[in-house]
């Protein structure tokens, strides 16, 4: 089968977040697996085709995400004349492959769900005005964004006709529904989207990621004792950091030793104009070198930080399906996530991680200093997550079903013909 891929994330110059991480993966097993696949990817400052480990790359230089729509159009047109694509897949956020298909009426689409536009707005607008080093006027902003917010969310507008109009004309909405297959990675992600868009739930597939192990994880022994506690990910509201630093003084008053790294680009904080490794700093300033930040790091060092840590803490406001957990379980790393999302599906025995509750501060740090202080539960922890990870998300079993989702939305577009209104 010939594939196509688009995508603006891709590494390494567009590396920001989980599906920059999945295309990279799934491309290399789809290839692996004999299909004729391509990227078409965004760039700050290049334009040009290149081979990555044996398949062709396209990037467009794009200011931003999303004027990457247009740009990219142009390019995968030019390359399905050339040589057609018997399906393309993308993803939900920005709805990037809706010019491509109006260009393209007849190809087969399989949308993913990552975590689109609506999820994010609803919850990085939820800031805890409580947290500390805000002044009144800023708490008082952001309690008004809260309000607004929770009263005024598509399914709860008080005027009924704008809430059906909002949702009707989402623009990601609309290009969900031109698609052949809708995948979501987990089941709380397709619920919510049946929910918010108004899709019959028998419509959204439920496939989980397979993970592309590497090698270099599944050596890593079980066993460190150096006290540090690892997070990596984008520093924002969404992925639970506000939580986090709140936790690691209750930690820290247990166990003083204890070292925490944030490694990570920091996103919007509850201070307007200060992204959140700045915001962070200043508000664990006083506990000096116990807290250390780096920014975004390469996936190839992502090996090396998961073998000096003991313990990798999660504590998202809501997940999809995190590449993060699964590849420090596959570390070996015992892991402290919330039970949000796809979470609770990778994590879901007491042996392989410990959940708690999202924006649970004390029950975050309990979980930490639990699991630091107890070596034996640790390192039995880590070995059972690797293996649960290796059995349960081996491409082998996965890839199939990924598989049979493109041929759905083959079969379904033979079926139907082109898309009304194409060029």
């Amino acid at each position: 089968m010939r594939i196509a891929l688009v995508s603006y994330e891709y590494p390494p110059d567009t590396a920001d977040g989980g599906v920059a991480t999945y295309v990279h993966q799934i491309s290399r097993l789809l290839f692996a697996r004999g299909h004729d696949v391509e990227v078409f990817s965004g760039s700050p400052d290049r334009a040009l085709t290149e081979s990555d480990d044996g398949i062709p790359v396209h990037r467009v230089v794009v200011p931003n995400r999303p004027s990457f729509s247009d740009s990219i159009a142009n390019v995968f047109i030019k390359r399905h004349q050339e040589r057609p694509f018997d399906v393309v897949e993308g993803v939900d956020r920005f709805a990037h492959c809706a010019p491509i298909l109006k260009l393209a009426p007849e190809i087969p689409f399989v949308l993913k769900l990552h975590t689109p536009g609506l999820v994010l707005r609803e919850i990085n607008t939820l800031l805890d005005f409580t947290v500390p080093g805000l002044d009144c006027a800023q708490r008082g902003e952001i309690l008004r964004e809260q309000v607004r917010h929770f009263f005024n969310p598509y399914w709860l507008r008080w005027d009924e006709a704008d809430a059906r109009a909002s949702i009707l004309t989402d623009p990601e909405r609309l290009h969900a529904q031109e698609a052949d297959e809708i995948v979501a990675l987990c089941r709380d992600m397709a619920d919510l989207i049946s929910r918010s868009w108004l899709v019959e739930r028998k419509l959204i597939s439920v496939i989980p990621l397979p993970l592309f192990v590497d090698p270099v994880l599944l050596s890593i022994p079980a066993d460190e004792r150096n006290g540090t506690v690892t997070y990596y990910g984008r520093l924002e509201y969404r992925k639970g950091v506000i939580s986090l630093a709140q936790a690691i003084p209750h930690v820290l008053q247990r166990r003083p030793e204890t070292r925490f790294r944030l490694i990570g680009r920091g996103m919007k904080s509850p201070v307007r104009g200060e992204d959140m490794s700045v915001y962070l700093q200043k508000w664990l300033e006083p506990y000096g070198d116990a807290v250390e930040f780096t920014d975004g790091v390469p996936l190839e060092a992502i090996p090396g930080l998961l073998r000096d840590s003991d313990v990798c803490v999660f504590p998202s406001v809501w997940e999809n399906f995190p590449y993060v957990v699964r590849e420090a379980m596959a570390a070996a790393r015992a892991v402290v996530a919330t039970s949000v999302g796809g979470v609770k599906e990778i994590i879901n025995s007491s042996r392989v991680g410990v959940l708690v509750p999202p924006q649970r501060p004390r029950r975050l740090a309990r979980a930490i200093a639990g699991l630091l202080d107890d070596r034996e539960r640790r390192v039995e922890m880590g070995l059972s997550a690797r293996r649960h990870i290796v059995d349960t998300y081996d491409s082998n079993r996965i890839m199939p079903l990924i598989e049979e989702s493109y041929r759905r939305a083959v079969e379904r577009r033979t079926r139907l013909g082109p898309r009304p209104g194409g060029s």
